[in-house]
C-alpha cells in the first residue's frame, strides 16, 4: 500500500496545502504481529473518515496529502526527539495506546524503530515538504492546514483552531476561519488544549508559510453511541453530509482572496 495519497486541485490552484496525518488505519502485516492480541488496539485516536469529510478541498483549489497508515505505525505529527519510543504525546512511536493500554506483546527493537522512521515517517515529510516548497515557489507564500479530529468530551467546542498562540499563522487568517465556522453553526475556540502540533509548529516557523491546525470534534460530524474502537460512525449519514457541506462553505469563505 502507498504511504500517502496526494490529491491535486481540480480547479484554479490556491497556495494552500492540507495535511491529514492521522486518518490512516493500515498496519502492515510485518508490524501487526507485534501488537497485543486484544481487539483492534491501534484504532484508538484515529481521525475517522476525514478524507471523505474534506473531499471537497481539491474543488476549492487546495492540494491534499493524506496518510494511509495508522498513527500506531509512526505518528507523523511528532518530531524525532528522543525518546522515539514512549508516550503518545511526545514520541513518534507509541509504547502504549492513546488510552494508556498495553500495545505490544513484543516490543520493537531499536533497529526496528529506526526502520519504521525510515520507511514510514521520512517519506511523508519529504512529500509534504515538497508540496509546501512547490507552493511557495509558485506563489511566494503558502497556507498549510493540518486537519485532525478529537473524541473526548473536553474541550466543549466543536472546533479548536491552533496557531501556536498566534505564532504560526496571522491572526487575520485564524480569525477568518473562526468567523466563517461560527457563522455555519460550529462552536469554535482558539488554542484550547491544542495549540498546534509538530507539523503546524515546524512549517509555521517560516515567514512564507501560515500554518493552522484545525481540530474537529467527532460528534460534530459522526453519529453513534461511541465513536472509536467499537464503531467508526456512519460517513453516509445526514449529519456527516451536512457537516461536510458546512465545512466547505466555511473554508471557501475563510480562504476568499487567497489565490
Amino acid at each position: 500500500m502507498e504511504l500517502y495519497h496526494v490529491r491535486r486541485p481540480e480547479g484554479p490552484k490556491r497556495p494552500v496545502v492540507a495535511s491529514l496525518p492521522h486518518s490512516g488505519r493500515y498496519v502492515p502485516p510485518g508490524l501487526a504481529w507485534q501488537f497485543t492480541r486484544s481487539p483492534r488496539p491501534f484504532l484508538f485516536g484515529t481521525d475517522w473518515h476525514l478524507g471523505q469529510l474534506y473531499e471537497f478541498l481539491p474543488e476549492l483549489g487546495i492540494t491534499v496529502i493524506e496518510a494511509t497508515h495508522s498513527r500506531y505505525v509512526v505518528d507523523l505529527n511528532r518530531n524525532l526527539d528522543e525518546p522515539i519510543f514512549g508516550h503518545h504525546n511526545t514520541s513518534v512511536i507509541y509504547a502504549k495506546t492513546t488510552r494508556g493500554e498495553a500495545l505490544y506483546d513484543i516490543e520493537p527493537t531499536r533497529t526496528e524503530l529506526n526502520d519504521r522512521i525510515i520507511r514510514y515517517y521520512l517519506p511523508y515529510h519529504r512529500a509534504l515538504g515538497e508540496l509546501v516548497e512547490q507552493t511557495v515557489a509558485a506563489h511566494g507564500r503558502a497556507v498549510l492546514l493540518d486537519l485532525h479530529s478529537f473524541g473526548m468530551a473536553d474541550p466543549q467546542s466543536d472546533i479548536v483552531l491552533g496557531d501556536v498562540n498566534g505564532k504560526s499563522c496571522p491572526g487575520e487568517l485564524t480569525g477568518a476561519f473562526e468567523r466563517a465556522l461560527r457563522e455555519r453553526g460550529f462552536s469554535v475556540a482558539r488554542n484550547d488544549r491544542w495549540t498546534g502540533g509538530y507539523i503546524t509548529q515546524k512549517y509555521g516557523e517560516r515567514n512564507e508559510v501560515a500554518a493552522l491546525q484545525i481540530e474537529l470534534k467527532v460528534r460534530a460530524y459522526l453519529e453513534g453511541p461511541h465513536v472509536d474502537e467499537k464503531m467508526s460512525g456512519d460517513p453516509d449519514s445526514g449529519v456527516f453530509r451536512e457537516a461536510s457541506k458546512r465545512l466547505r462553505s466555511a473554508f471557501e469563505e475563510a480562504l476568499e482572496g487567497i489565490g
